[in-house]
């Protein structure tokens, strides 16, 4: 963080605390009585949130919590819409309670729409000495619905949702998310008529003779996965990655099966990934 992002921290930590001194919330009354917790025992977590809008268009996740002072916070920043902006920063918690995260968002702002802000507690392990002394080693003081237990460890999460632009850009979101879902349908609809089409040309006596040959008669077939491609790729596609790299599997299975180039295990493996994202079983049922 530069100096004067630091300096801009500095100043937002300031007036948290001077706005929990003047007007203190539950959670900030009860972490007066949090100040001396005790080692080995055991204690619910609290944590509440507040978004910081920045001139520039970007935000900050801030709030309070009674975790102890130094414990290690990641921060994240994510669009409801699929393939939307994501985004991250850590931190910690500060003496009073007090968490900031670094401005999140890119540099010209960020777009209108539903977010959802997180605040999440690495593993226990992780943390520092002097917090793991109140939270355990492996964090089996830590107690409340905020709690969560993965293969890994325990882990805390809070989360809030968050809406920039106002109720207008949520119901312009819902919109986009519409067309999104139309698009995706669409678009994996296609790649199951062009991977039925592959199939059932693959294995004739033509396509071994001409294979994708510019002047064969299954150029045109590698000529459509290509727009496909190009239309899924192009700036403003509503799209999501996963899709968009289903197309070029398809276009990498019909390279496949051009005879002398076969690897079969890689083929069958690439097949059945790009099967599983189309839905092409439910596509052949429904036909």
């Amino acid at each position: 963080m530069n100096s004067r992002a630091q300096f801009f921290v500095v100043m937002v930590m300031a007036i948290l605390l001077w706005h929990f001194q003047e007007e203190p919330s539950a959670l900030a009354a009860e972490l007066e009585g949090d100040k001396d917790q005790n080692p080995n025992s055991e204690f619910i977590v609290k944590i509440e949130i507040t978004v910081l809008h920045s001139e520039d268009g970007r935000i900050q996740v801030s709030g309070t919590t009674n975790l102890p002072p130094k414990t290690e916070l990641m921060f994240s920043l994510d669009n409801t819409l699929r393939g939307g902006f994501s985004g991250s920063a850590k931190g910690q918690v500060n003496i009073g309670g007090v968490f900031c995260s670094e401005k999140i968002g890119p540099p010209g702002g960020l777009p209108m729409g539903q977010y959802i802000a997180e605040v999440l507690m690495p593993l226990p392990d992780l943390q520092p000495a002097s917090v793991q002394k109140i939270i355990g080693e492996k964090g089996e003081f830590l107690k409340g619905h905020l709690v969560e237990k993965d293969f890994l460890g325990i882990v805390v999460s809070k989360t809030q949702d968050v809406a920039i632009g106002g109720e207008q850009a949520v119901i312009a979101q819902k919109q986009i998310e519409k067309e999104q879902q139309e698009s995706i349908k669409s678009a994996k609809h296609e790649m199951c008529k062009l991977l039925e089409e592959l199939l059932s040309f693959v294995d004739s006596q033509n396509f071994a003779e001409y294979g994708f040959g510019v002047n064969g008669p299954y150029k045109s077939w590698q000529t459509r996965v290509d727009d496909l491609r190009d239309e899924l790729t192009k700036k403003g596609s509503p799209i999501p990655l996963e899709i968009i790299v289903a197309a070029t599997n398809l276009y990498q299975l019909g390279l496949q099966y051009i005879p002398g180039r076969r690897d079969t295990q890689y083929r069958n493996e690439l097949q059945w990934d790009l099967q599983e994202t189309i839905g092409y079983e439910r596509y052949l049922e429904n036909k």
